[in-house]
C-alpha cells in the first residue's frame, strides 16, 4: 500500500494511520506477546490497552519518533476532523481529543491524560498517566472477572505487569 502511495506521487498529501484496537490474542496458535505488560485483549490489563498505533504523514509528521503518551481511539475523530477541516458536533458529548498538535510535534505531550477501563458494561479500571487503578481484574477474556477488597493501584513505570511481584525468599 505504501509503494502504491508512493508510485502515485501523492506520499506527501497521504495520512496513513495503521493500528491495533486491542492487544495479543491469547488464544494458541495465535497467541501473541504484549512485551513487559500483562493481559491479552478483552482485558483491563495494561498489555490489552497497549496496542501499536503508528502513522506516515510526510512533511507534517516526524518520521520514526516513538512516543509513551496516551493517545485513544476515540481521539481518531476529533483529530482527523481537525485535519479535514470539519467541525465537531456541539449538541453531544465527544470522548475524543484531537491530537494533532502532538502528532505534528507542536505539543510534547498528548492532551490525554488518562481514560476509563470498559469491558462491556462493567468499569474495571482507570488509567492516569502512568498509573493504573483497579476496580476488576481479568487475566484473559475466558477467566472470571475478580473483585478485590480494595481497588488496586499501580505504577506501570515501576511495576509494568501491574501487580505481579517476583517471588522472594521468606514470603
Amino acid at each position: 500500500m505504501l509503494d502504491a502511495i508512493d508510485d502515485l506521487n501523492v506520499r506527501e498529501n497521504t495520512l496513513v494511520i495503521w493500528m491495533s484496537e486491542n492487544g495479543p490474542e491469547e488464544i494458541f496458535p495465535h497467541n501473541g506477546t504484549a512485551g513487559p505488560w500483562r493481559g491479552t485483549y478483552f482485558t483491563a490489563l495494561e498489555g490489552s490497552l497497549r496496542a501499536p498505533f503508528l502513522v506516515r504523514w510526510p512533511g507534517k509528521i516526524e518520521a520514526g519518533a516513538v512516543h509513551n503518551e496516551i493517545m485513544h481511539v476515540t481521539d481518531l475523530y476529533p483529530t482527523l476532523a481537525h485535519i479535514a477541516g470539519a467541525k465537531i458536533p456541539t449538541d453531544r458529548i465527544i470522548d475524543g481529543l484531537n491530537q494533532f498538535d502532538f502528532l505534528s510535534g507542536k505539543a510534547k505531550r498528548s492532551p490525554r491524560e488518562g481514560f476509563p477501563v470498559y469491558n462491556g458494561d462493567i468499569l474495571q479500571a482507570y488509567k492516569w498517566r502512568n498509573w493504573k487503578l483497579h476496580f476488576r481484574t481479568q487475566e484473559t477474556m475466558r477467566s472470571n472477572i475478580e473483585r478485590p477488597g480494595m481497588p488496586r493501584l499501580y505504577n506501570l513505570l515501576t511495576d509494568p505487569k501491574g501487580g505481579v511481584r517476583p517471588y522472594r525468599k521468606g514470603r
